[in-house]
């Protein structure tokens, strides 16, 4: 029996020893009175104590800060920044910088005439559209027009793309639109320029995701927030009309619908005649021609013919784009009459239609090579 005590007192000690502090028997001579000694545990205890709960600070601390940072993120828009409204001195575009769609800015001129003076339409019991739908080809000028109105009508101009609606987060695209319109209804009268609506105002379906239906819930509702008659005039671009949404375009919202048109003969002679009045060119370079053979251009496809003509003259360190300003030999510039502008125009052209020609793709693959 006393045996046996004795192996459990030296079991127990000797997982006294495996785990310090728990507790600690010492082994008596033979006789003697077992005695039994607790070690004190509660300031380790303690200690482990304040150490998790330290640690568990600094982790939610940790994660409180991150969660902060990321919110705040969101709420900037990710770099979007305020919205900047164009001061009316600084929007100095008007009709005359628009050529080849003279109907166009016939149609638009009620839109500068309510903005300019509310008072007439009003008085009538008159109620112009809230919003103006743009559609056209690429380059035909629809964000030059949008700038023009502002112009004419001396008031602020607000310009957002419909792509900068959109973002992971669900409500970030609806706040941007709330952000935007809020805006506009401080510096009312003005305009506000969608540029490239089909990026939010597409045909709702079950397969898009939260975010998109919030995003242009939010338009609407907007558009639909509207006070009668408080001077601000919603303009909307795009290149595919038909794949807006119907409640976009209802009457009472986009419901006024306006098609750019690519510009025909008489314009795209006017479009060349503005862009040829800040070049450099000769008296031989016909633009009448150059207008006969662009047909189904647009402004920019023939401001980017003139451009191209102009960079080559430069690079070939010519004094303008042709020959009435040249000082070199005479008799070189007679020989030579006619075809400097030809080349030029001749290559710039096919370069706008055709793309790069064999040369110059060596000469660009030769460049990469290079590198």
């Amino acid at each position: 029996m006393e045996q046996a005590q004795v192996q459990r007192s030296m079991s127990v000690a000797d997982a006294g020893a495996a785990a310090p502090g728990v507790v600690e028997l010492k082994l008596p001579e033979k006789g003697e009175p077992i005695q039994v000694q607790i070690a004190d545990t509660h300031r380790r205890a303690l200690w482990r104590l304040l150490r998790s709960s330290v640690t568990m600070l600094i982790m939610v601390a940790g994660v409180t800060v991150f969660a902060e940072g990321l919110a705040g993120n969101v709420q900037k828009g990710f770099g979007m920044g305020s919205k900047k409204v164009t001061p009316v001195e600084e929007v100095n575009t008007t009709f005359d910088d628009v050529k080849g769609c003279d109907e166009v800015k016939e149609e638009l001129q009620e839109i500068i005439l309510y903005l300019r003076d509310p008072d007439r339409f009003t008085r009538l019991g008159a109620k112009l559209p809230k919003g103006v739908m743009m559609s056209g080809a690429p380059g035909t000028g629809k964000t030059l027009l949008a700038r023009a109105i502002a112009g004419e009508a001396g008031v602020p101009f607000l310009q957002a793309s419909g792509s900068e609606f959109e973002e992971m987060f669900v409500g970030v695209g609806a706040r941007r639109i709330r952000d935007l319109f809020q805006e506009a209804r401080k510096h009312a009268p003005c305009i506000v320029f969608i540029d490239e609506i089909d990026a939010v105002g597409s045909k709702r379906s079950n397969r898009d995701n939260t975010a998109v239906r919030m995003t242009l819930n939010q338009l609407l509702v907007e558009m639909d927030g509207f006070e009668n008659n408080n001077g601000v005039v919603v303009i909307c671009a795009t290149n595919f009309p038909e794949s807006l949404d119907k409640a976009l375009t209802r009457p009472g919202r986009l419901d006024r619908q306006i098609v750019v048109p690519i510009p025909d003969l008489k314009g795209r002679i006017e479009i060349l005649e503005m862009y040829a009045a800040k070049l450099l060119l000769d008296t031989n370079v016909n633009l009448k021609t150059l207008a006969r053979r662009t047909a189904g251009m647009t402004g920019a496809d023939l401001a980017n013919i003139l451009n191209i003509a102009a960079v080559r003259s430069s690079a070939d360190d010519l004094p303008c784009v042709g020959l009435a300003c040249w000082t070199g030999d005479v008799g070189a510039a007679e020989s030579r009459t006619g075809q400097i502008p030809t080349k030029y125009l001749e290559e710039a052209f096919d370069r706008v239609v055709v793309g790069p020609g064999p040369s110059e793709m060596r000469d660009v693959a030769q460049l990469a090579l290079s590198r």
